[in-house]
């Protein structure tokens, strides 16, 4: 939520609705976003505890890290034409972007790696093959390894084809 506000005051800014940012100030938004911790997170849950309200709270945490610099002036506009939904629907677009990009996409790309490593390594283990539960024809432990890793392989990729979209 804070990446799409502070995207979203550049955007008004750049776009002639609020004055124009210096570089300074442009660099200062984005140092909001990379110094983001889990001291800042608490710090805007206290204000969701109070506002019962997280985009607000956001909103207020944003209003009250711009107040007292030469951002102070467009403090107000954090959240000028843009809805809860708004945010939250490119927020979480954003989210899921990185999380796929960052956790999911490596952690399956490794876990491919050993799907195969581990199929060539049992490729002669025998084991019996099961069809609705019931034993069926003799198998390999690599056969099986190998065809799961396929499909999870088509299945990733398709994934990694679907595009992410938001408002």
């Amino acid at each position: 939520r804070i990446r799409v506000d502070l995207a979203w005051i550049k955007h008004l800014s750049g776009e002639g609705l609020i004055r124009a940012l210096t570089q300074t100030e442009s660099s200062a938004l984005d140092e909001i976003i990379d110094s983001f911790s889990v001291t800042e997170a608490e710090k805007i849950w206290s204000m969701d505890l109070v506002l019962n309200h997280d985009t607000m709270a956001v909103e207020r945490y944003l209003q009250d890290r711009l107040s007292g610099s030469s951002l102070s002036d467009i403090s107000l506009f954090v959240p000028l034409g843009l809805t809860a939904t708004d945010i939250d629907n490119i927020a979480f677009a954003l989210s899921l972007r990185d999380y796929l990009n960052e956790m999911f996409y490596p952690t399956v790309d490794d876990m491919l790696k050993q799907i195969v490593e581990s199929a060539i390594a049992n490729m002669d283990t025998l084991m019996l093959a099961r069809t609705h539960g019931v034993p069926a024809m003799p198998t390999t432990a690599g056969k099986e390894l190998a065809t799961f890793g396929v499909t999870l392989k088509r299945q990733v990729e398709e994934l990694r084809g679907l595009p992410l979209s938001a408002k």
